[in-house]
């Protein structure tokens, strides 16, 4: 279970920072945020495969990225676990259940000026078969060096992808 604690004190003199704990495993992240900003909070699944990982196609239910790859993911309601969030969405959208661990993140603001702030879970693919949602028309495995050549969803989301696989990738 992923809890937040929300924003840090006075003592930060820069940035707000939120910091996010993963009770199971002790894992830690903290995430600096813009001074004075909303954030609606959403979650990708970093499905790996090896050294690919699972990206799909948005279809056109949505005019916001419409032909564009995103990794699979999606919002979290108001007042649902993270933990719960990310499988829900994952399942939701691939037909995949697995456990996923918090690792990365990234920010963006919408055409319309939402902001959000988006946290990437990997996940161990286990050999299920991929059932796509009507909201995607297609999904394709690929490795870092296809990354660049997709055009992406999200502005950060490549930084974020990277940065969630380290260097062994």
């Amino acid at each position: 279970m992923v809890h937040g604690a929300g924003l840090l004190s006075p003592w930060v003199k820069r940035k707000p920072i939120l910091r996010l704990s993963c009770v199971r495993k002790h894992a830690r992240v903290q995430i600096p945020l813009p001074a004075f900003m909303f954030f609606r909070l959403g979650q990708k699944a970093l499905v790996r495969d090896g050294p690919k990982f699972l990206m799909l196609r948005q279809s056109g239910y949505n005019k916001f990225g419409a032909g564009k790859w995103d990794l699979p993911g999606g919002k979290v309601e108001e007042n649902e676990d993270l933990g719960i969030a990310i499988k829900r969405e994952l399942r939701e959208e691939t037909g995949l259940n697995a456990d996923c661990k918090l690792c990365s993140n990234f920010t963006f603001a919408t055409e319309t000026g939402e902001n959000w702030l988006v946290l990437i879970y990997v996940v161990r693919y286990d050999g299920s078969p991929v059932a796509l949602s009507s909201e995607h028309s297609e999904f394709k495995w690929i490795g870092m060096e296809e990354l660049d050549k997709l055009p992406l969803k999200h502005e950060g989301i490549a930084a974020a992808i990277r940065k969630a696989l380290g260097p062994v990738v």
